[in-house]
């Protein structure tokens, strides 16, 4: 079954990417980028098909922590 296999890929400079081989079945495509909203989309192919997919990911604010050092001394009793 094609949806237990997994395939990844990269874009290219201008955003395209593409997934060759493919055999047919139903699939999932999933899309990440970090600072933008993950998106997917469901889709078949069938033997010899070629499928063209228009993706946008909406962008979402990513929340950094600042980073800070904390000091402190041991108190020894005795």
């Amino acid at each position: 079954d094609a949806m237990q296999q997994q395939w990844g890929t990269m874009t290219a400079p201008d955003g395209t990417f593409r997934l060759e081989h493919l055999p047919p079945g139903d699939y999932c495509l999933k899309a990440l980028f970090l600072g933008r909203r993950p998106t997917r989309k469901d889709f078949s192919l069938a033997g010899g098909d070629s499928i063209h997919f228009d993706l946008e990911l909406e962008t979402v604010v990513v929340k950094t922590f600042d980073v800070f050092t904390v000091e402190g001394t041991r108190v020894v009793v005795e």
